[in-house]
Parts: C-alpha cells; structure tokens; sequence
C-alpha cells in the first residue's frame, strides 16, 4: 500500500516502512541521543550549559525553517536557499536538521543536499570536540568519568 496522505506540511507517502520504534528511523534517536549526551556532559561540568542552549535554539530553529520550506514548496511560495539551512547545520542545529529530515520527509532524499548536510555534521563535530578538549584537563576528565575513577 503506497497511499498518500495529505497534512498541513504537504504530502507524504504513508506505505513506507521504517524501522524502530513508533516506526521511527534510527536518524531520529541520532540527535536526541547528542542533546542527552550534551546535557549530561554539562551536569559533569565537561561542557557549559551556554553550549547546551546554542544546540539546543539552534536546533529548534532548524527544524522550523525546514518545517517552513515544506510548507513553502507544498504551496508554491519563495523557498528557503539550501545554504541558509546548511549554515543553520553547521552552526549547531543539525540535530533539529536530522529530525526535521525524517519526521517531516523534508530534503532526506536529494543526494546533494546530503552530501553536504554531512560535511556540516563532521566540521560542528569536530569544531565540537576541539572546543571541548583544549584543555588537557578535559581529556582527563572525560577518562576519569567514563572509568569511575
């Protein structure tokens, strides 16, 4: 059965099948996964919650501007440019991206759009882990958390 269902963000194909729970994808539990691990990082003191609240906004902000291109493409109005969501991305709201890719079908299938959307993932990963890790003391911390010493 591949029938399509209309809602307010425009059509989306009912019959495919996803795996996990609520027939969730695994892309899903992704960045849900990092805010959690994000927020026990700040509870340790490995991170700022300053840190925490620039994931966390900026997410919420890229899910609505990839909720608002949906809903801009479904009627045919100006588009949000891929480069403005790519830079939402690349600056901390890639979790709300990831989201917004797969609970609303939007920008999840276009090969190019992807390629690139990765590329911001790794670069805020790795800018990530420097900004977390140039104290020496940090990398210590962080063995001495993870072995219970």
């Amino acid at each position: 059965m591949n029938a399509k269902v209309t809602s307010g963000a425009g059509n989306f194909q009912s019959g495919r099948r996803r795996s996990g729970w609520l027939g969730l994808g695994p892309l899903v539990y992704a960045p849900s996964l990092f805010l959690v691990m994000m927020a026990v990082a700040c509870m340790t003191n490995l991170a700022s919650w300053i840190l925490f609240g620039v994931y966390a906004v900026a997410s919420l902000v890229t899910f609505w501007a990839y909720f608002w291109d949906k809903m801009a493409a479904a009627a045919g109005r100006w588009r949000t440019p891929e480069k403005s969501l790519h830079i939402l991305s690349l600056i901390g709201g890639w979790p709300g991206a990831m989201l917004a890719q797969q609970l609303i079908r939007h920008k999840s299938s276009k090969a190019s759009f992807q390629m690139v959307f990765w590329v911001t993932v790794g670069i805020n990963c790795v800018v990530l882990v420097w900004v977390l890790t140039r104290d020496p003391k940090t990398i210590s911390r962080v063995f001495e958390s993870i072995m219970g010493v």
